[in-house]
């Protein structure tokens, strides 16, 4: 076999990424402001109803055992998206407690970065969360 010494044997770890971008899978609506921002409004009663059901159907399509999710929200103390990353972060937990799914969550302030280190250094920032 090319590359492989005589007598040695060649042993291959398989990993695949599947990049799937989408909204945060729970009960959550926004609506503009009179200013032009606008406000998160998580659902009060039962605001995680279906997100079990959102990575299950992930698991079953790709056959994941292991997922990783990465929550690019921002995080800000005064930031209105910070409402929407924490819940997202409790509907993680949530899933990992019904499901037999390896669910990770790494957040990671995406505008944060583009705005205080730039695109670049982001990016490679980004690259090295996935590198094992």
């Amino acid at each position: 076999s090319i590359g492989v010494e005589a007598g040695k044997s060649c042993v291959h770890e398989w990993k695949s990424f599947v990049w799937r971008r989408g909204t945060v899978p729970l009960w959550w609506t926004t609506q503009l402001t009179p200013v032009g921002s606008t406000d998160v409004f998580i659902r009060d009663q039962q605001p995680f109803e279906g997100t079990d059901i959102y990575f299950n159907r992930l698991a079953e399509r790709y056959g994941w055992s292991q997922v990783y999710v990465f929550n690019l929200l921002r995080l800000g103390q005064k930031d209105k998206e910070e409402k929407l990353a924490l819940a997202y972060n409790s509907a993680t937990d949530h899933v990992k407690k019904i499901l037999n799914i390896d669910l990770k969550i790494i957040s990671y302030d995406w505008h944060h970065f583009m705005q205080s280190i730039g695109e670049e250094a982001t990016l490679e920032d980004f690259w090295k969360l996935l590198s094992p």
